[in-house]
């Protein structure tokens, strides 16, 4: 038997797929009918079904039950998707203006950008600042009195700052320092510690550190709307 769908076939197995997808239960010949945009009696819904399940697309638990969908199933379902995208027009072009070295400017951007695109609503759910972790840490020397500290996290993003390096050690002994210092640590717990009443400085190049933590910590606590 041809494996080759007629278009019918295919919105058939779509409409199963996602059926199924969304209840997590089997999918009968009626809910196809109620759930698509398919011109065909009952009988003929249920014939197609017979092939697909033949072919492999999808099988019955049970004789009086409904139809799940097959691996092959979900892969013709995907590639249904992807053909039905097109990346022209779904392009979008990120304009410099955009800043995405920070955490909430990031989001804040994104949401912007896409809310523009989608002309709707967009929401980003910040993750909680205890699960946010450091795994590394860079210093690249920028001038002679700068250098840039960059926080990389478990989720991939950044935050840069520049700092003055006056009472600094070199850079490439500030980078292994801080690496041992603060790798393993979440911003949440960094912050805790460098904000307690016990530690105190005067150095402003560690209170805008802890300006920082404490910005991304409140840009965490909830959702960003545009």
């Amino acid at each position: 038997m041809s494996k080759v769908l007629q278009d019918r076939q295919k919105e058939i197995l779509k409409t199963i797929v996602e059926l199924y997808i969304k209840n997590e239960k089997p999918v009968s010949s009626d809910e196809v009918l109620e759930n698509s945009n398919i011109k065909a009696s009952s009988a003929t819904i249920r014939n197609d079904m017979q092939k697909l399940q033949k072919l492999g697309y999808i099988y019955q638990q049970h004789s009086s039950g409904g139809r799940i969908p097959t691996d092959p199933a979900l892969k013709i379902y995907f590639q249904m998707i992807k053909d039905a995208y097109n990346q022209e027009d779904t392009h979008l072009e990120i304009p410099k203006k955009y800043k995405f070295y920070d955490l909430n400017l990031m989001f804040q951007s994104l949401s912007e950008l896409l809310a523009n695109a989608l002309e709707g609503l967009v929401i980003f759910e910040y993750p909680n600042p205890k699960y946010v972790y450091i795994t590394r840490v860079t210093v690249t020397p920028l001038m002679e009195t700068n250098n840039v500290i960059t926080i990389l996290t478990n989720l991939g993003l950044a935050v840069s700052r520049t700092v003055e390096i006056y009472g600094l050690p070199p850079s490439a002994e500030l980078e292994n320092i801080l690496n041992n210092g603060l790798v393993g640590k979440s911003f949440h717990s960094l912050f805790m510690f460098l904000s307690a009443p016990k530690f105190e400085t005067e150095d402003l190049r560690v209170t805008n550190f802890i300006e920082i933590l404490e910005n991304q910590n409140s840009g965490f606590k909830g959702k960003k709307t545009i």
